[in-house]
């Protein structure tokens, strides 16, 4: 594997914070594993505004069962983060060609906001991981996808066993 750049959705973090996704036991080991830094010649991304989306995931869970113990594990989480060798934050918000392209995208129709700041972080020679479809979908219908790949989970895991 020779100097992959990996952008991930905001799926891929939820474990992290006891929020499982539901993509299988097998994909959730691999997530892991890239969190472990087990990934040999990929750099993994991580938006900031997956750190905003798993925020509101909390919260809504620790509405449901008033916990304090929910909201407290972002602030656990979040040091292993900041510091993690396997993935490196992106500041989206600050950065004037994601956010033009992301308007553009959430302009064709993609209802969340968020998820167009992400997939607009990918453009370009990276590879975009999500379970998002329409997502994909709409980069692809404005033309924006050029030399980009996108990925879920599964196929990644696939694309990643074929280049081995």
């Amino acid at each position: 594997m020779n100097n992959l750049n990996v952008v991930l959705d905001t799926t891929y973090v939820l474990p992290l914070f006891g929020i499982e996704p539901s993509l299988g036991k097998k994909y959730i080991t691999e997530i892991e594993k890239m969190w472990e830094n087990k990934f040999q010649g990929i750099k993994f991304f991580l938006p900031d505004v997956c750190l905003i989306e798993v925020l509101y995931k909390l919260n809504r869970e620790f509405r449901k069962k008033n916990d304090p113990k929910i909201m407290e594990r972002y602030s656990l989480v979040l040091p292993s983060i900041q510091t993690s060798k396997a993935v490196t934050l992106i500041e989206t918000f600050k950065n004037q060609t994601i956010t033009e392209y992301a308007l553009k995208i959430r302009e064709a129709g993609h209802p969340d906001l968020f998820d167009c700041l992400i997939g607009a972080l990918a453009l370009g020679d990276d590879i975009l991981i999500t379970e998002d479809q329409p997502l994909k979908d709409k980069i692809i219908s404005l033309g924006l996808d050029k030399g980009s790949k996108m990925f879920n989970w599964r196929e990644f895991s696939k694309f990643i066993d074929q280049s081995s």
